[in-house]
């Protein structure tokens, strides 16, 4: 990334922050099977470096799981239910 001045710096530091901030104050549901790529890499790259905190549902070990992602309408994993936003499958960032 290249920034033109120490503001723009500023201000996107300032702006990582606040998205930080608003991912911590969500209910977070990864709705995924074991060993999926995606999974791992929301998992370990995104939500734990950024310390949002969420929980993991597998749909290989819970037929409940399953049922919910059918319900949502999702055919392909991993899908994302968070507070505020519509859920969503695949890797996302910008809504967090």
């Amino acid at each position: 990334m290249y920034f033109q001045s120490r503001y723009e710096v500023s201000y996107y530091l300032y702006e990582k922050k606040r998205e930080r901030c608003l991912c911590q104050n969500r209910q977070i549901t990864l709705y995924s099977k074991t060993k999926l790529y995606a999974m791992q890499f929301y998992k370990n790259n995104f939500f734990e470096d950024n310390q949002v905190p969420f929980v993991i549902k597998d749909v290989f070990e819970s037929e409940e799981a399953l049922e919910e992602v059918k319900a949502f309408g999702f055919q392909s994993l991993p899908v994302i239910v968070a507070d505020g936003i519509e859920p969503f499958f695949g890797f996302r960032p910008r809504y967090f």
